[in-house]
């Protein structure tokens, strides 16, 4: 499935036994072998290597309205589209 700016997108993960479930926007679709843009390290989300296929970049708002919330960048294949 691909997705494009401002599509709201919801995955799960896994992290110390705990699941939880995201809901968030994209932000940047990344082309293949492109590398996250600098502005993302602001939101807490750090490079990694470039994929070789489309990837997205989700921003999750915050709890509260002064919160900025953070960015992920997650596996193509656990995104699926918000209801």
């Amino acid at each position: 499935m691909t997705f494009k700016l401002n599509d709201k997108v919801t995955w799960t993960s896994q992290s110390q036994g705990s699941t939880k479930t995201k809901v968030g926007t994209v932000v940047e679709v990344l082309p293949p072998k492109k590398r996250l843009l600098r502005e993302h390290m602001d939101y807490g989300l750090y490079g990694g290597n470039p994929r070789d296929h489309e990837s997205y970049v989700v921003h999750v708002p915050g709890k509260t309205d002064k919160a900025k919330g953070r960015r992920y960048w997650p596996h193509v294949s656990a995104l699926k589209a918000a209801k």
